[in-house]
């Protein structure tokens, strides 16, 4: 079965990610920059909450009450309200004290914003949610299949672009406030992207 990344590029289309592009005021070359890296760094944020126990049941439990995968039915349309504080927040536990210098890392890597990379990572926060949940009742898993398989996502990710996830892993483990170089990650990111979006 394919990734979730992959199903994510797959409902990520010329029209919603115009829809998102317009929404943010950014450029495609960074939107699908920031796009690229800010995929795997929630991907990165969730595998890590899942592996404590406390941390695997809490995500088991958003899933089950808020996630059952709808939203990736029409992510243009998705795309086209504005981030709520529920996905705010969403992104506030996926990251937790690594928010702020993820979004100050990213913004710097791709040449936006500070506040744009936040409002990007909650437009994408609910579509990462959305498809976890959907492979969750597919599959069936139980919480110690949801931690192995978020383990298992970000393994392939690191096989298929290593430099990207070696950026975003010492981004996502860096302790304190301070910021770590990822002056090649948007360039990463594009390439990562591109791969899943097969252009």
């Amino acid at each position: 079965m394919s990734g979730l990344l992959d199903m994510i590029a797959a409902q990520l289309d010329n029209q919603s990610l115009g829809q998102l592009g317009n929404q943010l005021g950014a450029s495609p070359n960074s939107l699908t920059s920031a796009i690229g890296v800010a995929l795997p760094v929630l991907l990165g944020g969730l595998e890590r909450n899942a592996r404590t126990d406390s941390g695997a049941e809490a995500l088991q439990s958003a899933l089950n009450r808020d996630h059952d995968g709808s939203v990736m039915n029409d992510l243009s349309s998705f795309f086209k309200q504005q981030p709520t504080q529920s996905d705010a927040r969403m992104v506030e536990h996926i990251l937790g004290s690594r928010r702020q210098a993820s979004e100050r890392s990213l913004g710097q890597a791709t040449g936006l914003n500070q506040e744009t990379i936040g409002s990007l990572l909650e437009n994408l926060a609910p579509v990462v949610m959305g498809a976890l949940g959907q492979r969750s009742r597919s599959e069936g898993f139980d919480i110690g299949q949801l931690a192995s398989m978020l383990g298992s996502e970000t393994r392939d990710l690191d096989g298929r672009e290593p430099a990207t996830m070696g950026m975003i892993n010492q981004l996502l483990d860096s302790d304190g406030d301070g910021d770590v170089d990822v002056a090649d990650l948007a360039k990463h990111g594009a390439s990562l992207l591109n791969s899943f979006l097969r252009r």
